[in-house]
């Protein structure tokens, strides 16, 4: 088990998101006609160039559409739409909302934000109906078709769909997606690189440091309007999916990228710290409890956020980007689940999240401790009273709620929405009742 009690059709919706964030980052200059004709002789040599390249063979032909721009953005609502079909959307907006994203009103509103600047971006290839979307001033450009072509030769030697579904929580479906997608875009890049006559040099650490602020959306960029939470999610794949492959493209052929599909990441983690996938750590899984007398609750989100969701959570609340790393940095697994309070209780009470973290040392959870305490007091406008027997400090959040977070060893519990009916039984009921499974 990997920590989440939900069935892998719940992350499609992030899947779309990514999809989209492809499209981002595949952006290139278009060249050619605009006439939108054919170009299945075109994408069959590349498919054809790539797939001699990564030494596996084609098992059939790319399906290809090119698009007028209108319809390639409508394209990409519809696949937005078909990924919430089971309304997952409203899950994850509550739970940004109530771990502090302000914009979480609309979290994929971002997403959707290259709308904006269409021109710097050529299409996309959908893993879910295994088709690649192509504008028409763009299909003539070996460039900007490389990319999804790509994807799409990779998707005939890993089934795209299988793999990711077989994830078990998002985090490890990130991880998953930062594993396909690493390997499809480096793939790319050593065609481009070959095409120009040079081979690329995966050990020199400026080639992963460049990979690595690929797509960063900080400076006004097409999804610099998402979540920052989110977007990290998205964009993740793309940037240390890559410097993941590039690293081990240091030290061996494809085939040693190959017998990774039989040995997938487990988590984030794996992927930022290449070390641990070596030694394949696997994540603690945390299981829910009780919470207490008021069971009137109900859980709307129930996910592991992993190393990466801690540390950009950590990063928007007013903890450094430096120091939320290292404050991740020693995860060993965690639960965050959401509960939403009862229709008329609603008007009153706000959703409760509760998020059990377990570390790799006793220093580790300190870090992560103190950093979440500042976070809490970034979101409760102030610093918060130290509890004068526990690590714990409480937070006033208003007249009805409080957040606290505490440390017990190895773990730290954080607490969004407590009321004050049970928020000071609450803690001993976690703490009782929450359990961690170590492998």
């Amino acid at each position: 088990m990997t920590g989440a009690r939900n069935s892998p059709t719940r992350f499609k919706l992030v899947a779309a998101a990514a999809i989209v964030a492809g499209a981002v980052m595949s952006a290139a200059p278009a060249t050619g006609d605009a006439d939108g004709g054919p170009v299945t002789e075109q994408i069959r040599g590349l498919a054809e160039e790539l797939a001699e390249l990564r030494g596996i063979s084609l098992r059939g032909p790319i399906d290809g559409q090119v698009l007028p721009e209108d319809a390639l953005v409508d394209r990409m609502r519809q696949v937005a739409a078909r990924s919430d079909e089971e309304g997952q959307a409203a899950g994850v907006t509550r739970a940004l909302a109530r771990l502090g994203a302000a914009e979480a009103s609309a979290p994929f509103r971002g997403t959707l934000a290259w709308e904006a600047a269409p021109s710097a971006h050529q299409g996309f290839y959908d893993p879910y109906e295994r088709r690649l979307y192509v504008r028409n001033d763009a299909a003539h450009s070996d460039r900007a078709l490389v990319w999804g072509v790509a994807r799409a030769v990779h998707d005939q030697h890993v089934d795209w769909q299988t793999f990711l579904g077989e994830a078990g929580n998002s985090d490890e479906f990130v991880a998953r997606r930062a594993l396909l997608e690493g390997d499809a875009a480096a793939l790319a890049l050593e065609q481009g690189m070959r095409r120009e006559g040079v081979g690329i040099v995966w050990g020199n650490d400026a080639v992963t440091g460049m990979l690595r602020q690929l797509g960063r959306g900080d400076e006004g960029g097409p999804l610099s309007e998402a979540p920052a939470d989110l977007r990290e999610r998205l964009l993740f794949p793309y940037r240390e999916g890559t410097a993941f492959i590039a690293r081990a493209r240091r030290h061996g052929a494809w085939s040693a990228i190959d017998d990774m599909y039989d040995r997938p990441p487990l988590s984030t983690s794996h992927i930022l710290h290449p070390e641990r996938y070596e030694r394949y750590e696997r994540p603690r899984v945390v299981e829910p409890g009780d919470i207490g007398p008021d069971r009137v609750y109900r859980s709307v989100y129930d996910d592991v956020s992993g190393e990466l969701g801690l540390k950009t959570w950590l990063a928007a609340r007013g903890v450094s980007r430096q120091r939320a790393a290292r404050a991740a940095d020693g995860w060993a697994g965690d639960r965050l689940v959401v509960y939403a309070p009862p229709g008329p209780f609603s008007l009153v009470w706000s959703d409760l999240a509760i998020s059990y973290s377990t570390w790799h040392t006793e220093i580790d959870a300190v870090e992560f401790f103190e950093a979440g305490a500042t976070a809490l007091a970034s979101l409760a406008g102030g610093a918060g009273a130290a509890h004068p027997e526990e690590d714990r400090i409480v937070y006033e959040l208003g007249d009805y709620e409080s957040a606290w977070i505490e440390r017990r060893g190895e773990d730290v519990i954080f607490v969004l929405g407590a009321m004050p009916s049970f928020a000071e039984s609450l803690p001993d009921v976690l703490w009782d009742s929450w359990a961690v499974e170590r492998p």
